[in-house]
């Protein structure tokens, strides 16, 4: 069966905060979002706590809720938080053992996606089963500066030749979205706005 996927997505940042969030899927249609609590640099305490804020956020908006994951910390995050499901960094999937992030999602019948920066990463994507990949960057962006931009045409590809699911991330803004309507992707991310 065919899985109905939000065809836009926000990945929180650092300085993530549950109002901006709100705030920016404030005009935007239930049931087509998604969130991803990235925010790594937080402190444990904290990041639980903003990850609460956000998972009663999507529960109530009815929005899938994802909890990125580098270590079995955040594996115990996303039990605590009922998350949807969990999203795998392609630096954690090239580094670390992985039978904890496969096994709690198949334990738990949860979703499974991971970043791609490339064709390699598409791979490892598909070898483990991944639900969805998020292909990034599209473009040029100030959150990844050490990794080069993919390029629409090469992303054009890419999205093409995969066969899970993709999702555009990376640079992404209203002046060049357009540029991805020939792409074979079933969403746009983007990372969360700043807080003011």
């Amino acid at each position: 069966m065919q899985r109905l996927w939000p065809n836009f997505f926000i990945l929180t940042h650092e300085n993530a905060r549950a109002w901006t969030v709100r705030d920016s899927l404030q005009n935007l249609q239930r049931a087509s979002c998604g969130v991803v609590l990235r925010a790594y640099d937080l402190g444990q305490k904290t990041r639980l706590t903003l990850g609460y804020e956000l998972a009663q956020l999507c529960r109530t908006r009815r929005l899938l809720f994802l909890v990125a994951v580098r270590n079995n910390i955040d594996i115990a995050i996303a039990t605590q938080l009922h998350a949807d499901g969990l999203h795998l960094p392609e630096w954690v999937a090239r580094r670390q053992c992985l039978s904890p992030v496969l096994g709690w999602c198949r334990r738990h019948g949860r979703l499974f996606t991971i970043a791609a920066h490339g064709a390699r990463g598409l791979t490892r994507g598909r070898r483990l089963g991944a639900d969805a990949v998020f292909l990034s960057p599209v473009f040029s962006t100030a959150t990844h500066v050490d990794v080069q931009q993919i390029g629409q045409m090469r992303f054009a590809h890419l999205s093409r030749v995969v066969r899970q699911p993709v999702i555009a991330l990376g640079g992404i803004r209203l002046s060049n979205v357009r540029q991805l309507q020939h792409c074979q992707i079933i969403g746009i991310a983007i990372g969360q706005p700043a807080s003011g």
